[in-house]
Formats: structure tokens, C-alpha cells, sequence
């Protein structure tokens, strides 16, 4: 089986917002990997690089929009 092509995920806009969450941290790749995404360095750096695919989890987590959106259903018992 052939190895995925470098940079195969580099489309991912989930890297950019990867890229500022550990500007915006200040500890660095490697502190930001071990301390907060409990992560190996070497993985972000793929996820980075685009090798590959950041997890949706993780994508969730970086993600500005709300995880949840609640709308009330109609009629309901509350009045």
C-alpha cells in the first residue's frame, strides 16, 4: 500500500485555525501539543503540514462556531 502524498490535507482550513490557537497560546508547537491538545508533537506538526487529517474532535474544539445550536420546537409542553 502507498503512503498518502505530503501535504495531502493542506486544504483543511481547520490548519489555520490550528496556526493561530498556539500563537494566540504562546507556549510553542511542542508545549501546546503535550500541556493542552495531550497530543505528541510530532502529530500537530503532521496535522500542520497537512500530512495528516486533524481529527474532527480537535476540529471541533478549534472550531469559532458554536458546537450546539438549540431551537425550541413548536407547541411544545413549556407553553
Amino acid at each position: 500500500m502507498a503512503a498518502n502524498p505530503a501535504g495531502r490535507h493542506l486544504g483543511d482550513p481547520a490548519i489555520g485555525l490550528l496556526e493561530a490557537a498556539i500563537l494566540a497560546d504562546g507556549r510553542g508547537v511542542t508545549r501546546y501539543a503535550e500541556d493542552f491538545l495531550f497530543r505528541s508533537p510530532s502529530t500537530v506538526h503532521k496535522w500542520r503540514r497537512g500530512d495528516s487529517p486533524i481529527p474532527i474532535l480537535i476540529k471541533r474544539m478549534l472550531s469559532p462556531q458554536p458546537l450546539i445550536e438549540f431551537t425550541p420546537q413548536a407547541g411544545g409542553d413549556d407553553g
